[in-house]
């Protein structure tokens, strides 16, 4: 069983709604983590009573808690990671997962699917299943991430691809800049769409992203990751078709973040590395290849 050691780490705040289904949905796996670290980032609901009922009754499951510190959006992820992982009691894994605090995970095999994933391809070096809302009763499978973009919400890594990217870093956008960085060290990447799992906080993210605020915090960590102004220009658009104001902060968010010579997350040789990843994004659109 050494060789299917695998750990998890999770972020919760006030996710007294989703929490329990989270838990639910992994203790039901064939294949368990050797240890599961959930950090309560300082809930004020009942969040911590519903982990502390399961890490009494599992001994893999160990309750951290720590004040929240109202970081920004989508950082607070990456820093509740980190903390989790300073505070493993396991240190002889193979895989690591990020898992989100308002997931159920539909099937019973969903990591030990993936680490079949990576025995059979020794260059897999990162995976997720695909997320799924419900709806008045419609399900809607999450179409829109290519192949090998795998999502923040089920990140699942091989050791020596964790320790190669550094691991995650602590700004929004994390779970984008971590494939670019594997690809860059020759990892290949990969949504498995066999496993679907069930995003059940999704609403409340998506009416986040709908802020100007947080748009103009797509735009700074654009800069962050290293992004080709061309790039950043063409993504404006998109925003256009929200509004002139949304597509603005978007581009304000860029030029602050550059004017404030913000820290940039990525080598000089990682950013022509991007470059030509999005060129390869265009022709893998016009050709139906997968060249990634």
């Amino acid at each position: 069983m050494l060789d299917k050691k695998y750990i998890i780490i999770t972020s919760a705040y006030n996710e007294e709604q989703h929490i329990e289904q989270t838990i639910k949905s992994v203790i039901k796996q064939t294949i368990l983590p050797a240890e599961w670290i959930i950090v309560n980032d300082g809930s004020t609901d009942k969040t911590e009573s519903i982990i502390k009922k399961y890490a009494n009754k599992y001994e893999f499951i160990k309750l951290l808690n720590k004040k929240n510190d109202y970081l920004e959006f989508g950082s607070h992820v990456a820093v509740n990671f980190n903390i989790g992982l300073n505070n493993l009691s396991v240190k002889d894994w193979e895989y690591i997962a990020q898992l989100d605090a308002d997931i159920s995970i539909d099937r019973s095999d969903f990591y030990e699917f993936q680490i079949n994933e990576f025995k059979k391809n020794k260059n897999l070096g990162s995976t997720s299943g695909i997320t799924y809302t419900i709806k008045n009763g419609v399900k809607k499978l999450n179409t829109k991430r290519p192949y090998w973009r795998t999502g923040g919400a089920t990140k699942f890594y091989r050791r020596k691809c964790f320790e190669d990217i550094e691991g995650i870093e602590p700004i929004f956008a994390w779970d984008g800049l971590d494939v670019y960085k594997a690809m860059f060290h020759d990892w290949k990447t990969r949504t498995l769409y066999e496993l679907e799992v069930h995003h059940l906080g999704v609403s409340r993210i998506n009416e986040r992203h709908q802020t100007k605020e947080k748009v103009k915090l797509i735009g700074k960590s654009l800069y962050q990751r290293g992004y080709p102004i061309e790039f950043v220009l063409f993504k404006s658009i998109s925003f256009l078709k929200k509004s002139f104001t949304h597509q603005r902060a978007f581009l304000k968010g860029y030029y602050s973040a550059k004017k404030n010579k913000e820290k940039q997350y990525i080598t000089i040789d990682e950013k022509k590395f991007i470059r030509k990843v999005q060129y390869l994004r265009i022709f893998d659109r016009l050709t139906h290849k997968e060249t990634l």
